[in-house]
């Protein structure tokens, strides 16, 4: 902000709403109130709607790389390009607080004739475009959903799901894995993280909505939705018996590894992704005080190596 400047203005009355969206739209195409934890366009007034923010892109539930739920999250203000068939389109959001309640107000301009890339054609454009949305919510080594796409899509997803959809959560961790770093080098620390990885996420990628994301160092996150937690544990302790122990390292030889897994559902009165995530780290790390090398599913202890 320079140095004397006003701060933005971002809390409005119903009242103010109305007024400030006709001016905003004689400058955008596209000015709309969006809530965007149940990704639902507002009336003028910050009302939530029956239509979805991500209809009018062409998208059947929530965007990867929704701008407007880390808008709300970090109260602050972001934009990025937007694509519809071979058009690009300028999404700037902003926070704002109607009668206290946390929205985002989008203003959206087509920009498709405005872009130069020198050489290349507008197709060669949105293909850039595409993969540099992809690339903010993978993790870059990996090849899985970086923090960044489980914190906000699922969490907001998590928080406007129906009160009886089940949610499962699975936390991995591997066990001792510095020693391997500190034996093999870091190259085989990360082919060991890429082959985990790999592993899991191909085990889970026939679950509809199921998901693998690195969380961070040697940690990842398995997501279900709709699935009984007995089935998510079963097919967890499946993955986990399947899945090779061993790495070919990039200079040659093998590196010996093992993972503790913890698991969690919606259902145990874990409303928020805060508290499921816990209460699955949380059985992870009793899985690795007691010998790691499994899964424990339940505050009794029950390891997939019974």
């Amino acid at each position: 902000m320079r140095k004397g400047a006003r701060p933005m203005r971002f809390q409005y009355t119903a009242a103010e709403t109305g007024p400030l969206l006709r001016v905003l739209r004689e400058n955008f195409e596209l000015v709309r109130i969006v809530e965007p934890r149940q990704c639902a366009v507002c009336d003028d007034q910050g009302q939530p709607g029956a239509e979805s923010c991500h209809q009018v892109w062409g998208k059947p539930e929530r965007c990867e790389n929704c701008l407007s739920m880390r808008v709300v999250q970090e109260k602050g203000y972001l934009n990025k390009l937007e694509l519809l068939n071979d058009r690009a389109f300028s999404v700037y959001s902003k926070y704002i607080e109607i009668d206290g309640k946390p929205r985002a107000l989008e203003m959206v301009n087509e920009v498709t004739s405005g872009i130069q890339f020198g050489e290349m054609n507008m197709r060669d454009v949105v293909n850039q475009i595409r993969r540099f949305n992809r690339q903010l919510i993978t993790d870059f080594l990996t090849g899985v959903y970086n923090r960044q796409y489980l914190q906000e899509h699922f969490a907001a997803t998590l928080e406007s799901a129906p009160a009886g959809q089940e949610y499962c959560l699975a936390v991995m961790d591997l066990d001792h894995f510095k020693s391997i770093n500190d034996r093999y080098g870091h190259p085989a620390g990360d082919a060991v993280l890429v082959q985990v990885a790999r592993q899991w996420a191909q085990a889970l990628e026939t679950l509809k909505g199921a998901f693998v994301a690195r969380y961070g160092g040697d940690e990842f996150v398995a997501v279900a939705p709709s699935i009984d937690y007995d089935a998510f544990c079963s097919l967890i302790r499946r993955v986990y018996e399947i899945s090779a122990r061993r790495c070919e390292l990039p200079g040659g030889g093998w590196a010996r590894f093992t993972v503790s897994v913890g698991c969690a559902c919606r259902g145990e009165g874990c409303g928020s992704w805060e508290a499921l995530f816990a209460l699955a780290d949380q059985r992870m790390y009793r899985r690795k005080q007691t010998g790691g090398d499994g899964v424990e599913c339940a505050d009794a202890p029950r390891a997939a190596k019974e």
